[in-house]
């Protein structure tokens, strides 16, 4: 029972759902346990309990009858040492080293373990139940973890198997740790970015933009740390011919992006604006920095 607690946590869930896919009867006994894990613990709990107490009875009593009265203390050592090593450590190590393809073999016998056991593990789980109050949001923090964690020791084995190359291996792995990251670990600063003000001639923001090699700028209300948008070089170009006047009429709205948002919902947020560059701002609306879609790409190209 130790053995198969230990071999059902460590299945693959990539893997256990592929084989239910192909109508594994062994693959939905085990994600019978996974989806309640309170079934796997009660019955391993009160399996593994029940085998203990059979043992230390039998193998006193059996001391006792070969050896005497001193017997059972020789009889407990012996039972403790047994079951640290042939019943815990053994096991556990056995089922870990191949979990899905072990714990299959158990798999109905766990089962019917549980329906035999059922009325006592669910009272157990109930009384735990009563001191751990469980968290659903870090319950699913905890399995998107377990998921990201699971592709990369998938990728891992595929560029081992000559499925991926390095390069695409790491490209899978970045853009799985850029859920990890906010629009603030991979904006640029405002100290690093070249910005604008709004009552710039046209003749100085193409000379800045010459000087530059952007296309986009964030433009500031001139004496203040306010933004007044974003202007895009070929707007102007395109849009005025002259070369005279301000950049003020071609400035387009800015999209404010939360400092703590998600960086996988950057890209999102600028496509439906349909603009490149977005203004990163803190918990008190104050900009810190910018960030384009280029930036988000490098996040995940090497």
């Amino acid at each position: 029972y130790s053995g198969m607690e230990t071999g059902v946590i460590s299945i693959r869930r990539l893997r256990l759902r592929h084989r239910l896919q192909q109508g594994d009867r062994a693959a939905k006994r085990l994600a019978f346990f996974l989806e309640d894990p309170g079934r796997l613990l009660g019955t391993t709990l009160v399996g593994t309990n029940l085998c203990i107490v059979i043992a230390s009875v039998v193998s006193a009593r059996l001391s006792t009858y070969l050896i005497g009265p001193g017997g059972q203390v020789l009889s407990g050592l012996l039972v403790s040492v047994c079951l640290l090593v042939f019943g815990e450590y053994v096991p556990k190590a056995w089922f870990r080293a191949f979990p899905y393809y072990r714990s299959a073999r158990f798999a109905e016998a766990l089962y019917y373990s549980w329906v035999v056991f059922s009325p006592v593990g669910a009272a157990v789980t109930w009384i735990a139940g009563l001191f751990v109050k469980e968290h659903e949001s870090g319950q699913r923090d905890l399995c998107s973890l377990a998921n990201r964690d699971e592709l990369k020791i998938l990728t891992v084995e595929a560029e081992q198997n000559g499925v991926l190359t390095a390069e695409e291996r790491a490209m899978i792995h970045q853009t799985v740790e850029l859920a990890d990251k906010t629009a603030g670990d991979i904006q640029k600063p405002l100290s690093q970015a070249v910005v604008v003000e709004s009552g710039c001639s046209i003749d100085a923001f193409v000379d800045v933009a010459r000087s530059n090699s952007f296309s986009r700028y964030p433009v500031r209300q001139p004496g203040t740390p306010e933004f007044a948008g974003i202007v895009d070089l070929f707007d102007v170009l395109t849009r005025n011919s002259t070369g005279s006047g301000t950049i003020t009429p071609f400035i387009r709205p800015a999209v404010m992006i939360p400092h703590d948002v998600p960086a996988e919902d950057v890209m999102p947020r600028l496509r439906i604006a349909r603009q490149s560059m977005g203004l990163v701002a803190d918990e008190k609306g104050e900009v810190t920095g910018l960030v384009t879609t280029s930036d988000i790409l490098n996040q995940i190209v090497v």
